[in-house]
């Protein structure tokens, strides 16, 4: 079968076809008409009059002219593109195709062109249809609507324009060898997983990199952003190989999403061509690349560890107010371990005056501690000279000192960094601690725990660290990875949490099996960090060694196994402790928890939930974890006695009231320190006056003896 040969004409869809085909046979109807002589034809592309016509590709010879294809009515607004590649020089779709419309590929239905296809409408106009750019300028002009395409775009070695004042959003994937240009002031947008291996560049307009679980444009993909385009991160994690923002062109990474540049970032458009928001991530190794990054801080009175991603970052006025005297709505604190009673050094001195001995600028890798009363505006701007490489920072051990070793770090990139990366052998523990001002509703720490993977931590994030003595601690590249986080990120591991809640507050402790640990307090526990609202309770457990534990990993844990809990108790009132999780070896066993003041036991397996009394104030060792019941309720053996300092002074809670018990205090020399007959009474708090150390208090009564390391701090 052979073509006739016919000249280049215009050809539009019908009103009056009769059919919803490009391309109807077999039969007699001719959705097509011919602009130069009126001919009804019966597919857009090629014809041979009224008579049979062939697929492309199937034989068949001949000259193929392509066509310029215009829809301009809103017939048929559901089109199948059957059984043929149509090959046409344009396609346009009219002003008067202003309803919305689908178009389907039937068969090995198709379009390929070689020049522009086009929106002139304001409608939608929607392909399910697989697109082949067949020229080397290929226009896809959203003029006024919008344009979407489901299906693959294959480019070959020709570099396509996206353009025009509509948008257009790629939900297939474009591949080839050629390049992707996007100008006009419209939107582009891609979500799917592009592969072509040219480059894209952006003469004009948005485009937007929207995929959800990775790249949109190829990793080895260069981007370059001129004067009045944009680029826009939405999705991600998107990784290219280099990224250049002239002047007057932008880049912004959204909120949630993630950009990774392997190679080099060339900004010259300043502070403005590169932002990015709160909640956003770049990973980056380029020296001297000038941003903005976003931090939303709620104005909220509620605390917040924040640190700087930028290498001179103003601390005034866009953190701390203006002025020579500074309004009382607000707090900016540094810390300092070597102040003994009080730690916290604020921005703000005596009269409200500016700290003269406050930092100007924040300290690379230093955290702060900030809150902003509701006059404040949420969103606030790092602006400068992005930090990256390594980045040193001297670490501080006071001796014989409440705070010694403590220290709030910050992380220093517009990264996440990974805890577990991180050289933690200049530090007491695994953990990085971390304030949630929303934790427990009222507030308190996180952990991270970077003996294991993935311990996230966000950027703009301060955190707190113990360093075993001084010296210097150094963030690096390495450390470095891509996504985001809130505030952390940590592993599930084995473990059981417990919760204490009093109203709508509540605190949790957790119990870790992990087996390097030890029973005494070690580098696998973290520490316990007391929230910074006074009406929080808190929970905690105790080491074999006496040490207040928000996470306590044990090696083992079996039937005959036993944990020590303790709780703050913010006011007298009815408390709940409650069974959140539990898996691995703390899911096979039945929970028991004993109330050494009361001597009840409750099965939290059975009711996750046990409601008791407590009064205002610390009780260092109120229950027993175990997870075999007691033999015994009522007569609790002496060791129930609980015991535990606090302030200096030494408080005591007894299962039963009994007279003339002996108390005895030793240091541990075995010096007799205090000693005394005690008031009748179930509890009783004795002022010590001693230094700190270690000491031993021995209860003497007619059931025998207990005995309790304690710690004088």
């Amino acid at each position: 079968m052979s073509f006739k040969a016919f000249a280049q004409s215009t050809v539009h869809f019908r009103l009056d076809g009769g059919t919803n085909r490009w391309w109807y046979h077999p039969g007699t109807l001719n959705p097509w008409w011919r602009a130069s002589d009126s001919w009804s034809i019966r597919r857009p592309d090629i014809n041979d009059g009224q008579w049979g016509i062939a697929p492309l590709n199937s034989g068949a010879t001949g000259t193929v002219t392509r066509t310029f294809a215009v829809i301009d009515n809103n017939a048929h607004l559901t089109m199948d593109v059957n059984d043929a590649e149509f090959q046409l020089k344009s396609l346009t779709f009219g002003a008067s195709a202003s309803s919305n419309r689908i178009l389907n590929a039937v068969g090995i239905g198709g379009i390929n062109f070689d020049t522009e296809i086009a929106n002139l409408s304001t409608a939608i106009h929607t392909f399910n249809v697989p697109i082949i750019v067949g020229g080397t300028a290929v226009i896809f002009n959203a003029t006024a609507g919008t344009m979407i395409f489901n299906h693959p775009i294959t480019l070959g070695a020709n570099t396509p324009t996206f353009a025009g004042a509509g948008n257009t959003t790629v939900n297939g994937v474009m591949s080839g060898t050629g390049s992707v240009t996007k100008s006009g002031t419209g939107t582009l947008t891609l979500t799917g997983a592009n592969t072509y291996t040219g480059t894209t560049t952006i003469n004009g307009g948005t485009l937007v990199l929207n995929r959800t679980a990775g790249n949109a444009l190829p990793a080895a993909n260069s981007v370059e952003v001129n004067n009045g385009g944009t680029l826009r991160i939405t999705g991600g994690p998107q990784t290219l190989a280099s990224l250049t923002v002239n002047a007057g062109g932008s880049v912004v990474v959204e909120s949630g999403a993630s950009l990774v540049v392997t190679g080099t970032i060339t900004n010259n458009a300043g502070i403005g061509g590169l932002v990015i928001h709160s909640g956003a991530s770049l990973l980056h190794n380029t020296a001297n690349v000038a941003a903005t990054m976003q931090r939303n801080i709620l104005s909220d009175n509620g605390w917040r560890f924040i640190s700087s991603p930028m290498a001179a970052q103003p601390i005034r006025p866009i953190f701390v107010p203006a002025g020579t005297t500074l309004p009382t709505d607000f707090d900016f604190f540094r810390f300092d371990q070597s102040h003994a009673t009080l730690p916290w050094v604020n921005i703000r001195a005596a009269g409200n005056a500016l700290n003269a001995g406050f930092e100007t600028n924040f300290a690379l890798g230093r955290g702060y501690l900030v809150q902003y009363g509701t006059a404040y505006t949420p969103l606030r701007s790092f602006e400068g000279t992005l930090n990256q490489g390594d980045i040193s920072v001297p670490l501080a051990f006071t001796t014989n000192n409440t705070w010694a070793g403590w220290n709030l770090l910050g992380n220093p990139y517009p990264s996440a960094i990974d805890w577990n990366l991180a050289v933690r052998t200049g530090f007491a523990d695994n953990f990085a601690y971390i304030y949630n001002p929303t934790l427990g509703v009222g507030g308190g720490y996180e952990t991270v725990n970077g003996a294991t993977p993935g311990a996230l931590i966000a950027p703009n994030q301060g955190f707190f660290v113990l360093a075993s003595t001084a010296g210097t601690f150094t963030f690096t590249n390495a450390m470095r990875t891509s996504g985001t986080v809130a505030f952390k990120s940590e592993p599930v591991v084995e473990n059981m949490v417990l919760r204490l809640s009093q109203g709508d507050f509540y605190n949790q402790t957790t119990l870790a099996l992990l087996h390097d640990s030890r029973w005494e307090r070690d580098r696998n526990d973290a520490l316990k960090f007391f929230s910074f609202n006074s009406a929080m309770p808190q929970l905690f457990s105790l080491s074999a060694d006496q040490v207040q534990l928000a996470i306590n990993s044990v090696p083992t844990v079996n039937q005959s196994s036993e944990f020590t809990l303790g709780l703050r108790a913010p006011a007298t009132a009815q408390y709940t402790l409650s069974l959140q999780t539990s898996n691995g070896s703390f899911d096979q066993r039945d929970v028991f928890v004993r109330d050494l003041l009361t001597g009840a036991v409750h099965n939290l397996r059975q009711n996750p939930q046990f409601t008791f009394h407590a009064t205002h104030g610390d009780h260092e060792a109120r229950f027993k974890v175990s997870f075999t019941q007691p033999t015994t309720v009522g007569n609790l053996p002496q060791g129930t006695t609980a015991i535990y300092v606090y302030n200096n002074i030494l408080h005591l809670n007894f299962s039963s009231d009994e007279s003339n018990r002996l108390l005895q205090v030793f240091d541990i020399s075995g010096r007799v320190v205090k000693s005394q007959r005690l008031q009748d009474g179930a509890s009783q708090s004795i002022p010590l006056a001693l230094e700190m150390g270690t000491y031993i208090v021995r209860i003497t009564d007619s059931k025998g003896v207990a005995t309790q390391r304690v710690k004088v701090k």
